[in-house]
């Protein structure tokens, strides 16, 4: 009877490391869809075996195959199969200053063209899915915001024809913009070396309580989710990356140390306070975390491209040529 118990919880054991179905390898699957909803669709998830499995992915500097194979869930209610690697998009001072953050990319099974994300912070867990279906994203900050689910959810844009904006900046430099901000030799054709770019990113208090959980690890665990799904499509079609900047953390503004008030200008609404806020992303950078961007010599500059994600844009703006960007915190507009 030993015995038998024994085979039975092997057996088990067995069933939950992997399934096969048709000879088609589908992974472990520790989402379980409990409705379909008008925003989404909505899954429990298994998130502490989730945890425990991906501590054993293999880093993607180690270059061999991961034998980590997880279902990711849809907002369409459906799942698909992905390898996960683990990976890093902070510098590596903060991942030291923060340690709980872990990113995993996923690459997948039947297209390899597609991609996820997963990030883990302590309770914290962040993740989108790139495939044949819409792209797909969800979040959670704590174990009571999903005792009820997690809510998985495309961005959807009511018009995307004016949700993304350039302003040319030829007309206000005298000088080419330095194509290879963030190399230490001459620039590459693509798809030949992959280019890192530093990356200062600043969420105003509005973003760090809409978008994450109103403190300054859950607005930099956002922001890692954000970069690391972003690096996923630049990795695979561009060949370069960002990279988070090793002070980062204190770009991520809260109700108890809010934005400068350059980002609470009054410039007619819409894009004209868009456009105004831009202006001085580059010059807040320079006087919160140091010299960076197109102006700034190369052994002072701290930063290759800057960033403000703020609400009550009506989309994204950024310079053309040029190394900032305001915007919306959304995903598809980044």
């Amino acid at each position: 009877m030993i015995v038998k118990n024994g085979m039975i919880a092997t057996l088990i054991v067995a069933l939950q490391l992997t399934t096969y179905i048709a000879g088609a390898v589908i992974g472990e699957d520790f989402w379980t869809l409990k409705e379909k909803t008008n925003e989404g669709a909505d899954f429990e998830l298994r998130f502490i075996d989730l945890k425990d499995v991906l501590t054993g992915a293999p880093h993607v500097s180690e270059k061999k195959s991961s034998e980590i194979i997880l279902v990711m869930p849809t907002s369409s209610g459906q799942k698909v199969s992905f390898k996960f690697y683990q990976n890093n998009v902070i510098h590596p001072k903060l991942e030291k200053k923060y340690p709980e953050i872990q990113t995993y990319v996923g690459i997948g099974i039947d297209n390899p063209t597609h991609r996820a994300i997963i990030v883990l912070n302590g309770d914290r867990i962040i993740g989108s899915v790139e495939s044949n279906k819409e792209p797909s994203f969800f979040k959670s900050f704590n174990i009571h915001d999903r005792r009820n689910g997690i809510l998985v959810y495309s961005e959807t844009i009511s018009n995307q024809d004016i949700i993304c904006n350039a302003k040319s900046s030829i007309s206000d430099q005298n000088r080419e913009f330095p194509d290879c901000m963030g190399t230490d030799d001459p620039c590459y054709p693509v798809g030949v070396e992959l280019v890192t770019y530093r990356f200062a990113a600043m969420l105003t208090e509005a973003v760090t309580n809409d978008a994450a959980d109103g403190t300054v690890e859950g607005g930099l665990t956002w922001l890692v989710g954000a970069v690391a799904y972003v690096n996923a499509m630049y990795v695979r079609d561009v060949t370069f990356q960002l990279q988070i900047i090793e002070n980062n953390d204190e770009l991520i503004f809260t109700d108890s140390n809010p934005a400068p008030e350059a980002f609470n200008q009054d410039c007619g609404g819409g894009w004209g306070d868009i456009g105004c806020e831009l202006t001085v992303v580059d010059s807040v950078l320079d006087s919160r975390i140091g010299s960076g961007g197109w102006d700034s010599p190369d052994e002072e500059r701290v930063w290759d491209y800057g960033a403000l994600f703020d609400l009550g844009y009506p989309g994204g703006l950024a310079y053309v040529p040029g190394p900032t960007s305001a915007q919306l915190p959304d995903l598809i507009v980044f």
